[in-house]
C-alpha cells in the first residue's frame, strides 16, 4: 500500500513539473516576441507620465479606472522605462494561473490537470503578449474559481475576499469585473438556497434573491442588446442571460442570507476602489476619475471601428479559406476557428442542460457558470484578439463538463488545441490581416526594435517602421518639445521620450463632441507640438480627430511619409488659431490632404 500511494505521489510530481516546466518555457519563449504599438504605447505612455508626477486622470485621461495604469507604474519603477517590463507581471500571472488550473483538475487525473494547466498557459498570453488588462482579469477569475470551490462555507471572509476580487477587477476593467460579479452573486445565492416548504413563506421568504438575479438578467440583456452584434449574442451572450433569468424564477434562497451574502460581497468590492477614490480625493480629481472612467468609457463603444468586426469570417469564410490555402497548417486553422467559437455556447448550452437535470457536482456547476460569465468579454469587440482573451476558460470548461468516460480524449484533445493554437497564432503581428489570421499565416517576430525603451522583438516591417518614425521625431524635435499622434498612438511620445500636450493618452477616446474638441484646441494652442504623426488608413480616425487634423494640415508642412503614417512639422507661428482659409474646408471634419 505504502509503495502504490508512493508510487501515485510521484507520478503526480512527475506531472505537475511537467506541467510548470513546459508552460515556463513557452511563456519565457513568447512573452517579447511580439507587441501592438498601440496598446503597449498606450500603457507604458500613461505609466511614465505618472511616474513623472501627473496625476491620473485629472492630468492623464484615460477611459480605465485606474489599477492596471497603477501596477504598470510599479513595473517601470522596479524594472526600469522599458516595454519589456510590462511584460513580466502577466508573464508570472499566467504561470501562476496554470498551476492554479492544475490544481482545481486534480480530481480528474493528472492528464486533466496537465491539459488544464497547458491550456491557461499556452492557450492565454502568448497569443497576445500584450500588458493588456485583460490577463490580468484572467489571473483573478482563476484565483475566484479556486476560493469558489476550495473554500467550504459562505463565512464573512471568504465573501469580503471574493467581493475583493470582483471589485479589483473592475478596478482592472469596469464590464469584465460586473460580470464576474454577476457570477459570484449567482453562485453564492444558488449555494444558499434552501428546499420549498409548505410553511416557508413561498414567494415572500425568495423575494430579495429573485429580484437581485433579474435586475442583473435586464442590466445584462440591455449590453448585451446595445453592444453586441446578433452573432456575438448568440454565440457568448445567452447562455448567462439564461442563468440569471432561470434564476430570477426558481431560485429559493432565503431573503436573510441573499442580505448577509451582499453585504459582505459589496464590503469587499469597495476596499480597492475605495483606496483608488481615496488617491483621487487626495490629488482632487474625484470628479475627473467618475468623467473618464464612466461617461467617457461609455462613449467607446459609439466609435465606428468597435462594430465594424464579426466573427462571421471566422465562423463561416476560415474553413473555405484554409482548405484553398491548402497547407495543412492552413487547414487546421479553418477547422478551429469554426470549432472553438462554437464550443463556447456548447459548453454553456450542457450547463444549463446538466443543472435542469441535476447531473452536475457543485464544484463543476460554479467554475462553468463564473467561466461563461467570463467568456462574455468575447463579444464587446468580435476579434481573433477578444477571442484569445476567453480562449482558455472555454477549453477549461471542456475538460469540466465532460463526463468521466470521456475524460482522458477530452484532455488530449485541449492539450493538441492549445499547442495548435499557439503554433498557429502564438505572437502574431497585426500586419497579416484576417486572412492571415483565418489560415493561420506565421510571420517571424523575431526582429529586435532595437529602440532605447524598446528592449521586444517584433516583425521586420515593424521594426523598420519605429526605428525610422522615432529618428524622425527626434532629429526634428528638441527633448522639450511636445508632439501628437492621431488618432492615438502613444508609443511614439514613450519611444521617442517627447512630451504629450494634452492629458489624453488616446485622443480618439477623448475627442467625442464640440466641448471636448475646443479643449484640446486650446491646449494645443497654447502648447503647440513640434511634430505631428498621423494615420489617416486607421478605422480609429473619427471625425472629431479629422477635425484636429484640419488645423494640422493649414498650419504645419508635411516632411515625411513612411508607411501608414504621415508627418507634420510646425513651421508657422500661432497654430491652432480660428480664422484660417481652410478652416472651412474641413468643417465636417473631413481631411484636406491630396
Amino acid at each position: 500500500m505504502r509503495l502504490q500511494f508512493e508510487s501515485k505521489n510521484a507520478s503526480w510530481a512527475i506531472w505537475a513539473l511537467a506541467a510548470a516546466c513546459l508552460s515556463g518555457a513557452v511563456l519565457y519563449g513568447y512573452h517579447d516576441h511580439f507587441w501592438h504599438s498601440r496598446d503597449d504605447g498606450y500603457f507604458a505612455h500613461t505609466a511614465d507620465r505618472l511616474l513623472n508626477g501627473e496625476v491620473l486622470h485629472r492630468d492623464i485621461q484615460t477611459p480605465h479606472p485606474g489599477i492596471i495604469h497603477f501596477l504598470h507604474a510599479f513595473s517601470f519603477w522596479l524594472f526600469g522605462a522599458d516595454l519589456h517590463a510590462l511584460r513580466i507581471f502577466p508573464a508570472l500571472a499566467t504561470w501562476l494561473q496554470a498551476g492554479v488550473a492544475f490544481y482545481l483538475m486534480r480530481d480528474r487525473g493528472p492528464l486533466a490537470a496537465f491539459a488544464a494547466a497547458l491550456a491557461f498557459s499556452a492557450a492565454a498570453f502568448p497569443l497576445f503578449p500584450s500588458p493588456t488588462q485583460h490577463w490580468t482579469c484572467l489571473f483573478l477569475v482563476v484565483i475566484l474559481m479556486a476560493v469558489l470551490v476550495e473554500w467550504p462555507g459562505h463565512g464573512w471572509l471568504k465573501l469580503v475576499l471574493l467581493g475583493a476580487i470582483c471589485g479589483a477587477t473592475i478596478g482592472l476593467r469596469q464590464p469584465s469585473g460586473v460580470f464576474v460579479a454577476m457570477a459570484v452573486s449567482l453562485i453564492c445565492f444558488s449555494q444558499a438556497e434552501e428546499a420549498s416548504d409548505a410553511r416557508d413563506g413561498g414567494l415572500a421568504r425568495w423575494f430579495l434573491g429573485r429580484f437581485v438575479m433579474l435586475c442583473f438578467a435586464g442590466i445584462l440583456g440591455f449590453y448585451v442588446f446595445t453592444n453586441f452584434d446578433p452573432l456575438s449574442a448568440l454565440l457568448f451572450g445567452c447562455t448567462p442571460f439564461v442563468l440569471l433569468l432561470r434564476a430570477a424564477v426558481s431560485l429559493r434562497a432565503d431573503n436573510r442570507n441573499v442580505l448577509h451574502m451582499t453585504a459582505f460581497l459589496c464590503a469587499g468590492a469597495i476596499l480597492p476602489l475605495s483606496a483608488i477614490a481615496v488617491y483621487h480625493l487626495s490629488h482632487g480629481s474625484l470628479h475627473a476619475w467618475y468623467a473618464n472612467s464612466v461617461e467617457s468609457a461609455l462613449l467607446l463603444n459609439s466609435l465606428d471601428y468597435v462594430g465594424a468586426n464579426s466573427y462571421a469570417d471566422h465562423l463561416m469564410r476560415a474553413p473555405i479559406a484554409g482548405i484553398m490555402a491548402g497547407t495543412p497548417s492552413s487547414i487546421l486553422a479553418g477547422i478551429l476557428w469554426p470549432t472553438l467559437l462554437l464550443a463556447a455556447p456548447i459548453v454553456g448550452f450542457l450547463l444549463i442542460w446538466c443543472k435542469e437535470f441535476g447531473q452536475l457536482a457543485s464544484k463543476e456547476q460554479t467554475l462553468l457558470t463564473l467561466l461563461v460569465f467570463y467568456i462574455l468579454v468575447a463579444g464587446h469587440h468580435p476579434s481573433r484578439v477578444y477571442f484569445f482573451f476567453v480562449l482558455a476558460p472555454i477549453l477549461f470548461g471542456l475538460l469540466v463538463v465532460v463526463r468521466p468516460r470521456f475524460q482522458q480524449a477530452t484532455s488530449l484533445l485541449v492539450v493538441f488545441i492549445a499547442g495548435s493554437v499557439l503554433y498557429l497564432h502564438g505572437a502574431q503581428p497585426f500586419e497579416r490581416g484576417l486572412y492571415g489570421d483565418l489560415i493561420g499565416l506565421r510571420i517571424p517576430t523575431r526582429t529586435p526594435l532595437a529602440l532605447e525603451r524598446g528592449h521586444l522583438q517584433v516583425s521586420s516591417l515593424e521594426a523598420e517602421q519605429h526605428q525610422k518614425m522615432v529618428r524622425l521625431i527626434q532629429s526634428n524635435s528638441a527633448p522639450s518639445d511636445p508632439i501628437l499622434a492621431l488618432p492615438g498612438n502613444a508609443d511614439f511620445h514613450f519611444l521617442a521620450q517627447r512630451p504629450n500636450p494634452l492629458p489624453a493618452v488616446m485622443p480618439v477616446y477623448s475627442l467625442h463632441d464640440r466641448a471636448s474638441l475646443s479643449d484640446a484646441i486650446e491646449r494645443l494652442r497654447r502648447s503647440p507640438p513640434k511634430v505631428v504623426i498621423h494615420a489617416p488608413l486607421l478605422p480609429y480616425n473619427t471625425i472629431w480627430t479629422n477635425k484636429v487634423m484640419a488645423h494640422v494640415e493649414c498650419d504645419y508642412d508635411r516632411i515625411g511619409k513612411i508607411d501608414g503614417f504621415v508627418v507634420y512639422l510646425l513651421t508657422r507661428p500661432d497654430p491652432f488659431l480660428e480664422g484660417s482659409k481652410c478652416r472651412g474646408e474641413a468643417r465636417e471634419g473631413q481631411s484636406v490632404l491630396p
